[in-house]
């Protein structure tokens, strides 16, 4: 057995196999086994699969024909193992034991994929774009799973636009100003203001406000941020952060949001100016303060104000670089009905529920 595995090569034994149809059964490998098969590429996967032992195939099969004749027939497709035994028995189920045996991708082949020339990369497919994309990720990150091309998100040029105003270039927050941007649809028939607490140059405020103009509501949006970077961190806020970052001047937001004469400035330390909205009631409130205190006070003020069906995101929640955040999200709604939702894009959200 050792004779026919490379250095490099690893063997790891299937777990949680389960029943797909017929006589195919399905397996989840780990990043680093890659991508496997998918349209651009249908055999570019080297994995081997073997049964108790013995190696079976043959690899890059039809599905179909792994469902329907089995035989030890598989394909390593899209980071998924869909497979058979060799005798036609539920590999979930038989008794046996399967392993797979693979190379990881070197890093000198991805780097050389790396290195086309922007003509060249213009040529490509937006699939063969993202296998490139993907190797380059696994090597770099293992672990780190891109998401899928062909998003609604990547081609929607309105929302492009509006966001290349504040980040002419690469931004990592795109997938959350997106998220909100969609889910303030939400609300769009619900009575009350709209917040957003830490609103650094207005990006996501401008997203809010230009869903308060599409849906046609009489509403404010009532911005509450420093204007001078974050506050102290404290105890629960670990080491990621530093006092004064992430400082924008209010000049600035007003004139990035100029177009919207509902939107409000509170300019001040949380929760100093919380008590200019007190007599509100809020359908959407969007916290993105980073620290412990803030988030806390923010979350507290604004869960008693908001309506039902109103929704509370938190732009920081489940950040390894935000615990302090996330933490006092969880405290403050730690007896309360609503259930915190993860969102894959970073961040979490509520929906108020009837008292």
């Amino acid at each position: 057995m050792t004779a026919l595995i490379d250095t490099a090569a690893r063997l790891i034994a299937l777990a949680d196999i389960r029943t797909e149809e017929g006589r195919c059964a399905t397996a989840i490998l780990p990043s680093w086994a890659g991508r496997g098969d998918h349209m651009a590429e249908p055999q570019a996967s080297v994995l081997r699969l073997f049964e108790n032992g013995r190696e079976i195939g043959p690899a890059h099969s039809l599905h179909s024909d792994i469902r329907g004749s089995g035989g030890g027939r598989y394909s390593h497709w899209e980071g998924m193992l869909f497979f058979s035994s060799s005798d036609g028995t539920p590999p979930a189920s038989n008794g046996r034991f399967y392993q797979v045996l693979t190379t990881p991708p070197s890093p000198s082949a991805a780097l050389q994929s790396m290195i086309l020339s922007t003509s060249t990369m213009a040529e490509l497919t937006d699939v063969q774009q993202h296998t490139i994309l993907s190797s380059a990720a696994s090597l770099i990150a293992p672990g780190f799973i891109l998401p899928d091309h062909g998003r609604q998100l990547e081609k929607d040029a309105e929302f492009h636009a509006a966001f290349r105003r504040f980040f002419p270039d690469h931004s990592n927050t795109m997938d959350r100003k997106y998220a909100v941007w969609q889910m303030a649809q939400l609300v769009d028939r619900l009575h009350g203001d709209m917040a957003e607490v830490g609103c650094y140059t207005g990006a996501t405020s401008w997203f809010m406000a230009d869903r308060i103009v599409r849906s046609g509501m009489p509403r404010s949006l009532h911005l509450f941020d420093s204007f001078a970077g974050l506050s102290q961190p404290g105890e629960k806020d670990g080491d990621y952060w530093q006092e004064g970052v992430l400082s924008a001047g209010e000049d600035l937001v007003r004139r990035n949001l100029a177009e919207f004469p509902f939107v409000h400035l509170h300019a001040g330390w949380v929760p100093d100016r919380f008590p200019d909205v007190d007599d509100r009631r809020f359908v959407l409130v969007h916290i993105d303060v980073d620290l412990y205190q803030p988030t806390k006070d923010s979350t507290a003020f604004f869960y008693e104000r908001l309506v039902p069906g109103g929704l509370m995101i938190c732009d920081d929640y489940g950040f390894r670089s935000c615990p302090g955040a996330t933490a006092a999200f969880d405290e403050v709604l730690a007896d309360k009905p609503e259930p915190i939702v993860n969102l894959s894009t970073g961040g979490a959200f509520i929906i108020k529920r009837p008292s």
